[in-house]
Order: structure tokens, then C-alpha cells, then sequence
């Protein structure tokens, strides 16, 4: 059974991808999509703030505010390879779980926590996505909690 519509997924990622691309110009931060066929498993951005460049990877995670969990996925069963988290080499993960905010993670502190499990996931393992993907949950309040994660709102000037 699938749990999500792919086409409508995808358009309200590449919705939240250009909301966070507006936010950062908005700041003075120059970001590009990333359309290089063999680095976009990798990071969607190319982003430069005065003379510091740094990529980004931006998820959207539907189901976040109505279950207050958000999902790292790191397995696609399809093609029976590794994905998301644990592929990205992006310095940032930026996850959008509300309308008009985003949690803002360093990467490879994100990384280190999905691989360590601590904290623990609310549930590890999660068929997600179209039944493609494997995924953990993690209870949004305990993210928030991490040294290594900001909550940022769109509207912030």
C-alpha cells in the first residue's frame, strides 16, 4: 500500500526547496540547485555566504506535523542501496516538518546520530515514502533538543 502520492510529493519539495533558496537570498546567501546528473543523490544546493561555499540538502516531511515525528530515511528497498541521510554528502540538512519553519541540522553530526541511535528512534525501520524506502522516526521535540539542530522561520528578517 502506498502511504504517500509520489507526483504531489515532489511538487511540494521542490515548493519548500524554492521557500528555503528565497529565505537564504533573502539573507544574502547565494544558493543553486544542484543539476549535476551524478551528484544529485547527494545534495540538492550549492550555497556561498561571503567567501564560505557549503551545500545543502532540503527534505519535506508531510507527516511531521500531524504525527510530531520526522523520518531520516537511509535505505531505498527499490534499487536495494543505500539513500538519503546515509548517502548525502551536504554540509546541512535543512528539514521542513511545519509550513513556516524548518529544522536546520549540520550533516555530519545528523549522521553520527542516525548511525549511533541516541537518541533512539521512536520507531527504526519505517517502510516509507511510495514503499520504497527505509526509514527512522524521530519525535520532533527530542530533535529540537540536539546542539546540532536550529528551528528557522521562513518569516525571519
Amino acid at each position: 500500500m502506498k502511504t504517500c502520492n509520489f507526483k504531489s510529493s515532489k511538487r511540494l519539495g521542490e515548493r519548500k526547496e524554492d521557500d528555503f533558496r528565497r529565505l537564504c537570498e533573502a539573507h544574502g546567501v547565494s544558493c543553486v540547485k544542484n543539476t549535476e546528473e551524478s551528484k544529485l543523490s547527494l545534495y540538492d544546493f550549492d550555497c556561498k555566504m561571503d567567501d564560505e561555499a557549503f551545500t545543502v540538502e532540503v527534505k519535506c516531511d508531510a507527516l511531521a506535523k500531524k504525527y510530531g515525528n520526522i523520518a531520516l530515511e537511509y535505505f531505498n528497498t527499490r534499487l536495494g542501496r543505500p539513500s538519503g541521510i546515509a548517502v548525502t554528502t551536504s554540509d546541512l540538512w535543512v528539514h521542513f516538518d511545519k509550513e513556516d519553519s524548518f529544522l536546520l541540522f549540520n550533516t555530519e553530526k545528523l549522521k553520527q546520530m542516525q548511525l549511533s541511535q541516541a537518541p533512539e528512534p521512536w520507531f527504526h525501520e519505517v517502510h516509507g515514502g511510495d514503499n520504497n524506502s527505509l526509514m527512522d522516526l524521530y519525535r520532533v521535540e527530542e530533535m529540537e533538543k540536539l546542539d546540532f539542530c536550529s528551528r528557522v522561520n521562513l518569516d525571519c528578517k
